[in-house]
C-alpha cells in the first residue's frame, strides 16, 4: 500500500495522478492499517480524469469524421469512373 502511495498519489511522485492534497491527506492517514476502500477516492478521481479526456477524444474524432468525403460505391460502376464522372 505504501508503494502505490509514493508511486501515484503524493505529488512529486514518479507516476503522480496529480490529485488534491485532500485526497493525498486522506490516504496517508489510512496507510497504517490499510483497509479494502483505502483508495476508492483516488480511484474516483483518475476515473472522473479519464472520462474526460475519453469524452473529448470521441468529440474530436466525430467532429473530424464529419469532415471527411465518404464516395459511395455504385453497382457496376468503378470507383474511378464514378470520381471522373462527379468533376464534371
Amino acid at each position: 500500500m505504501q508503494f502505490i502511495y509514493a508511486q501515484y498519489i503524493i505529488e512529486g511522485a514518479p507516476y503522480s495522478i496529480n490529485c488534491a492534497k485532500e485526497t493525498q491527506g486522506e490516504v496517508y492517514r489510512h496507510l497504517v492499517p490499510p483497509y479494502e476502500d483505502l483508495f476508492d477516492s483516488s480511484e474516483e478521481y483518475i476515473l472522473e480524469v479519464l472520462f474526460s479526456a475519453w469524452s473529448h477524444m470521441v468529440m474530436h474524432d466525430l467532429a473530424a469524421f464529419d469532415k471527411v468525403r465518404v464516395f459511395p460505391l455504385l453497382c457496376g460502376v468503378s470507383l474511378c469512373i464514378f470520381l471522373l464522372l462527379s468533376c464534371l
